[in-house]
């Protein structure tokens, strides 16, 4: 008699075999003219790409039911040795394997984006060398797994991540969703080969602009406090329905607007530029009922947070006092109450073929 533990083995022979007659097919990195359906296409052939490069114990580690829902929530910002991830050890894979794995990030994150997840792993590497705790961090601390089989019809998804780290992209059809997201890191400013570094440069950078545009009276109420706080909806939270508090984006003026699309964009931008364009359409389609809180100091440089939300945007930028210096260890966190996890077109696709 087979059983459950058995049958499963074999589903996973019969699966990676195909996968294994699969030819290494090239990828690239999507451009913004691309459609989705080219994008996602690219996708499954990265994401297949990288499966045939891994053995059969590798494929049974890396592959998980697209409906395990623990795999799914088994993210964090905390360091591998707290909170253990599943999937492959990217310090485990070879060097092909690793550049396979890439490949998938490339095919999905725009460029800024990649370099986003590169400057993250070699920030936990510097912190590695410079602390005690050495084997909890560095960057052969992350993890990638995949969930539900690969294709550009039935849903599917990737997870990347390790401290500070968190993608999660998650395709329906050829649709794409990178919610949730946490990004960040530690430190935010480091040399690494001969060349200084900083994380989300562009986004603090942007914040502030924001901030600075407005005027005294609006500040009284986009400033809901005076010291910065953590950010609320990270790794772990269920219900994404914070109560809105601050200022409404209907106050703006066109200028300060612009500075908050900008602002927006550089979070949304570490997707690729399609589907980054359609998420962005439809977070300003919900510019009427967005609101941005911030605390802290409103000068460039100080210690600050702040949070977007409206029903289909919930960013988050915190930092964080461990290390001694709050704005050289941030969390930032992309969610998108709609859509988490793709829930949103998954139901949307549900809705369609019941009209059919």
């Amino acid at each position: 008699m087979f059983t459950r533990a058995s049958i499963l083995r074999i589903v996973a022979l019969v699966v990676f075999a195909q996968i294994a007659s699969i030819g290494c097919a090239q990828t690239a990195e999507a451009t913004a003219d691309a459609t989705p359906a080219e994008v996602v296409a690219k996708a499954v052939d990265a994401a297949n790409a990288f499966l045939k490069s891994v053995d059969q114990s590798q494929y049974e580690q890396v592959m998980y039911s697209f409906l395990d829902n623990d795999q799914r929530d088994n993210w964090s910002n905390l360091p591998v040795a707290n909170v253990p991830r599943g999937g492959l050890r990217w310090g485990d894979l070879k060097e092909n394997q690793q550049q396979a794995a890439m490949q998938l990030l490339k095919a999905t994150l725009s460029e800024n984006g990649v370099q986003q997840v590169i400057d993250n792993m070699n920030g936990d590497e510097f912190l590695k060398q410079n602390s005690r705790r050495r084997t909890s961090f560095g960057s052969d601390e992350y993890f990638i797994s995949i969930l539900g089989e690969p294709s550009t019809t039935s849903p599917w998804m990737y997870q990347f991540g390790g401290h500070h780290l968190a993608i999660n992209i998650t395709i329906v059809g050829d649709q794409m969703t990178m919610s949730p997201t946490l990004t960040g890191g530690q430190p935010i400013d480091f040399e690494w080969e001969g060349k200084q570094v900083r994380q989300v440069a562009d986004e603090e950078d942007a914040a502030y602009a924001f901030i600075e545009s407005l005027t005294d009276d609006q500040k009284k109420k986009a400033v809901i406090a005076e010291r910065y706080g953590d950010i609320r909806f990270g790794p772990g939270a269920t219900k994404i329905e914070p109560a809105a508090e601050g200022m409404k984006a209907t106050e703006l003026d066109e200028k300060q607007l612009q500075l908050l699309k900008v602002l927006i964009g550089k979070r949304i931008g570490v997707l690729n530029a399609t589907h980054a364009k359609i998420e962005l359409e439809k977070i300003e389609a919900d510019l009427a009922e967005t609101w941005i809180s911030w605390k802290g100091s409103t000068k460039n440089g100080g210690d600050a947070s702040f949070r977007i939300q409206s029903p289909s945007i919930l960013m988050e930028y915190s930092p964080q006092r461990l290390g001694g210096v709050p704005m050289n260890h941030i969390h930032a966190m992309y969610r998108d109450p709609s859509n988490d996890y793709g829930a949103g077109l998954i139901e949307a696709r549900r809705k369609e073929k019941q009209k059919k």
